[in-house]
């Protein structure tokens, strides 16, 4: 179902003009019924304020709708859902990004570290032990990077896949 948001409309015709483009007067009547039919509220329009939302019926002159004021909440919300993912993807690049760029010089690092352990055998446990846990983290990085962006791409497919219900 579509609704359409109240903002200054004081009669079922400007509802309906609202709601509707181009209706020939004949069908602009029975559209006016059909919205008081599916809005009881709108028999007395004293009581309807800015903000009301408003039922526009299924199959009345669906070509006419004017879908700029008429809206399908759930179109709405999917729209919604797939900009929101779409952000969330960019954000998690940028954090991946970001980890890449702190750990860029984790190689020379490494290096280094094994050149000053040459010699030092006080020191070389440790140094094997932090050379080992940077590339475990590089891997663990990339594994999630992996999952995460797949579990993101499968939510993205859902999402579309419901916009196109």
């Amino acid at each position: 179902m579509r609704y359409l948001v109240l903002e200054k409309e004081k009669s079922i015709a400007e509802i309906a003009g609202k709601a509707y483009r181009n209706l020939p007067a004949p069908e602009r009547r029975k559209a006016e019924e059909a919205l008081v039919k599916a809005n009881p509220e709108l028999k007395n329009m004293a009581n309807v304020r800015a903000g009301a939302l408003i039922r526009i019926p299924e199959g009345t002159a669906p070509e006419s709708l004017d879908r700029r004021n008429v809206v399908d909440p759930v179109d709405h919300l999917i729209d919604g859902v797939g900009d929101q993912l779409k952000a969330f993807e960019g954000e998690m690049r940028a954090g991946f990004a970001a980890f890449d760029e702190r750990v860029k010089d984790y190689p020379k690092l490494i290096k280094a570290a094994e050149k000053e352990a040459e010699g030092r055998p006080e020191v070389a446990e440790t140094i094997a032990e932090l050379t080992k846990h940077l590339k475990a983290s590089k891997k663990d990085h990339e594994k999630n990077r992996e999952m995460g962006l797949a579990a993101l791409k499968s939510l993205q497919e859902v999402a579309a896949t419901l916009a196109r219900r």
